[in-house]
């Protein structure tokens, strides 16, 4: 036997430590040599493209790798930063780039369902046929019959028939089937003999909106892997219920790139605390104690909210949020009241306390009692249980207003989380007030700003302090 050097290709692959590499050295046979493939080509060999992806080695792994690397780099991410906050959509709070990996299996399914419900009855023959064919070879039966492909399509244990390897059959369909699992989709029938794909309880009948039905579930898994993280799963939860608590990833003006890199860290929980650096340095804490106020245990939650030495400060980013709300005021109102930070003289009187919610406005018809409050995000439950604890301590106050002004009196809290969290019910304050709807989105992203950047001065002061501290 004698090889044609002109007709074949070599790809060498060895490993340099842990890291794979191509070899592209020189290689002869029978007095040729032989074009050696490097590790962005490809031959093309009976209908199939051979190269490093189908030696084992994903090239959109392999590009996915280096995008995230430039992106970490850009963002000032350690390498410890967790794969899902790349993938997860914008609104959730991740960066919304997409996965390679996950976009071409997307789009497999997409073109494979699409095939055998093609309106055009020829290709929709051709793929079914197919189908049946690469069914038959594979489990070695005379007929492919509907549960049988169905069973096959969900990459279900083929039970009770002698399956074997694809051999000459392999294709799109056979590649079909991991994908169907990798996404975690289902294959069925309809009545009238279409195939369907459902997640969970879920089902797209549209194949024209098929594609974003199977993008919005990819996005789905990203974020439910990040929520389920014991140390980010509760921050990654409340920035995600309204768009604008994450305008400062869409917009580079927003926030100084110093400002934005913190923010990333602080809801990543990757700041240098105490309580969180045994997890990525070998050398164990001696202390978790607050090295400001020596009370208690150096976490996130305290620095920002609790710890009594920054607490002018604490106390700024809560007025810089509540100024906002005061700028959104139109000047036109036809307000009689405007109170601000003052103490109610009408449940003085009557209940015989000194309340002093942050603003007051009243007109001819009602009054609107409003108090800004700036809770950790520590879960949707704790940004609930401060604006309800906000409201049950001003009722006796509204009880007061109700009975001295005889006019209907509505209590609101605005709450704005300290890593940016916009509460939804903030949506409603300033259409009370009579802003409209375009300047009270301008509302929330202002007042998200203004968290963002009061955090950022707590923190400075803080670490300020303990930098002193240490010489």
């Amino acid at each position: 036997m004698k090889f044609k050097p002109a007709k074949c290709r070599v790809l060498a692959l060895g490993f340099k430590g842990s890291r794979s590499i191509v070899d592209s050295a020189p290689f002869r046979l029978d007095g040729g040599e032989v074009r050696v493939l490097d590790r962005d080509s490809f031959w093309r060999y009976l209908g199939k493209n051979m190269g490093w992806e189908s030696a084992g080695f994903s090239v959109a792994i392999y590009v996915a790798w280096i995008i995230r690397t430039l992106v970490k780099a850009e963002f000032r991410r350690p390498n410890r930063a967790f794969q899902p906050f790349f993938h997860a959509g914008l609104t959730s709070g991740g960066l919304g780039i997409p996965n390679l990996c996950c976009e071409a299996d997307v789009l497999k399914l997409s073109q494979a369902i699409k095939m055998v419900n093609s309106t055009d009855p020829s290709v929709r023959a051709v793929a079914r046929g197919r189908l049946a064919l690469v069914v038959r070879r594979t489990c070695r039966v005379s007929e492919a019959l509907e549960t049988l492909t169905v069973e096959f399509l969900n990459c279900v244990s083929l039970t009770g028939h002698d399956s074997r390897a694809y051999g000459d059959a392999h294709g799109l369909w056979t590649e079909v089937r991991p994908v169907t699992k990798r996404l975690g989709a289902r294959w069925f029938v309809t009545e009238d003999g279409l195939y369907q794909l459902a997640q969970g309880a879920d089902c797209c009948q549209d194949l024209g909106r098929l594609t974003k039905f199977l993008h919005l579930k990819v996005n789905q898994r990203w974020k439910t892997r990040w929520m389920d993280l014991p140390d980010q799963g509760k921050t990654v939860e409340c920035p995600s219920r309204y768009g604008s608590s994450n305008r400062f990833l869409r917009s580079s003006n927003v926030l100084t790139a110093v400002e934005r890199s913190w923010m990333l860290k602080a809801r990543l929980n990757l700041l240098p605390l105490r309580s969180i650096r045994g997890r990525f340095r070998k050398r164990v804490e001696l202390s978790v104690v607050c090295c400001k106020c020596g009370q208690h245990t150096e976490t996130l939650p305290h620095v920002l909210n609790h710890c009594m030495p920054v607490m002018d400060i604490i106390t700024n980013r809560h007025n810089s949020v509540l100024e906002e709300l005061l700028d959104s005021i139109p000047s036109s109102s036809s307000s009689s009241r405007c109170d601000v930070d003052r103490v109610c003289e009408e449940h003085a009187r009557l209940a015989n306390r000194r309340l002093r919610p942050d603003l007051i406005l009243a007109d001819a018809r009602r009054v609107l009692v409003i108090d800004v409050v700036c809770p950790f995000e520590n879960g949707v439950a704790s940004m609930d249980a401060a604006v309800e604890l906000k409201h049950a301590k001003y009722e006796d106050l509204c009880h007061s207003l109700r009975l001295a002004t005889a006019k209907t009196v509505e209590m609101h809290t605005f709450a704005v989380g300290s890593l940016g969290s916009y509460h939804p019910r903030n949506l409603a304050i300033p259409r009370a007030m009579g802003v409209s709807l375009f300047e009270s989105r301008l509302v929330s992203e202002r007042a998200v700003v203004a968290s963002h950047r009061g955090s950022h001065r707590v923190w400075k002061a803080w670490c300020s302090f303990r930098d002193n501290e240490r010489t």
